[in-house]
């Protein structure tokens, strides 16, 4: 027959709909996953911006994902769907590695909850500058054009997110092919996933 979203005080949104006998169904809660996320405050992220870094130069974050097991705010588990935004101002190589071998993790970078309000922490953590002996399995490799180019892995709107494992390292490099320096950027956000 016919149907309607409603949304309770707590901005949840139900569909209800007639079924064809004439009674009334309730659906389950149709809220936007992101908006759910924020919410409960599930949605994390970190940044590293160079303003300028040499010709074969790297920018690059190692993410730790958590272990799995009870955590902050109730979560399971720490698999995490992952958008990965890296910027240049001139050419430059994108890639993300799983499991690389490191010898040093780096510089600790601070992991923002993208709820403000939120106390829930990060399972996560993210370091800059790492010591990779090893890169361990390349599972993207993008060009970012010069000029002020953009790359995005796993776009939640274009397509799906990089689902990073629970307990594992992820690499993500930036590499500058410019033929000078040049800025650029990393910025990687994630739902911790139960």
């Amino acid at each position: 027959m016919g149907s309607v979203t409603v949304e309770d005080h707590g901005n949840k949104k139900y569909g209800l709909r007639v079924t064809n006998s004439g009674r009334a169904q309730v659906d389950s809660d149709t809220t936007d996953t992101i908006e759910r996320n924020l919410d409960l405050g599930k949605i994390f992220f970190v940044r590293r911006a160079l303003t300028s870094i040499a010709d074969d130069g790297y920018n690059q974050i190692l993410l730790y994902t958590g272990t799995s097991g009870a955590a902050s705010g109730g979560f399971t588990s720490a698999e995490a769907y992952t958008v990965v935004n890296a910027a240049s101002g001139g050419n430059a190589e994108l890639e993300i590695y799983e499991s690389p071998t490191v010898t040093a993790s780096g510089t600790q970078l601070t992991v923002y909850n993208k709820t403000r309000s939120s106390s829930v922490t990060a399972k996560s953590t993210a370091f800059h500058t790492p010591t990779v002996t090893i890169s361990g399995t390349r599972m993207v490799h993008r060009i970012i054009p010069s000029g002020g180019g953009e790359a995005t892995e796993g776009d939640q709107y274009k397509d799906a997110p990089i689902v990073f494992d629970a307990d594992k390292n992820y690499l993500i490099s930036v590499k500058n092919i410019a033929g000078s320096a040049q800025p650029n950027s990393i910025a990687l956000t994630w739902i911790e996933k139960a």
